[in-house]
C-alpha cells in the first residue's frame, strides 16, 4: 500500500471514530458498506488529492449517520 493510501486510511479511520476497514481498488466509485464497515475507495489514475478526501469525508459521513437497519426503506420512499 502506498503511502498516499495509508494516509487516507488512517484519515477514514480517525474521522468516522472507529476502526473501518478501508479498501483502496478498481472501484467505479467510492461506498460504505454499513453492515460490515468496510469503506471501499476508488484509485483512479488521475484523482487529485482533493478529490480522494472529498469521497473519504462523503463515506464517513455514512460511517457516522447511516444507521444499518431501515437505510434502505427510507432512502426508497424518497
Amino acid at each position: 500500500m502506498s503511502n498516499l493510501t495509508n494516509t487516507k486510511s488512517l484519515l477514514a479511520k480517525l474521522l468516522a471514530t472507529e476502526n473501518v476497514t478501508v479498501e483502496h481498488g478498481n472501484y467505479p466509485t467510492a461506498a460504505f458498506d454499513v453492515k460490515n464497515r468496510v469503506l471501499k475507495l476508488p484509485v483512479w489514475k488521475e484523482m487529485s488529492g482533493s478529490l480522494y478526501d472529498l469521497m473519504v469525508l462523503h463515506e464517513v459521513g455514512h460511517a457516522l449517520w447511516t444507521p444499518e437497519e431501515g437505510w434502505h426503506e427510507s432512502a426508497s420512499k424518497k
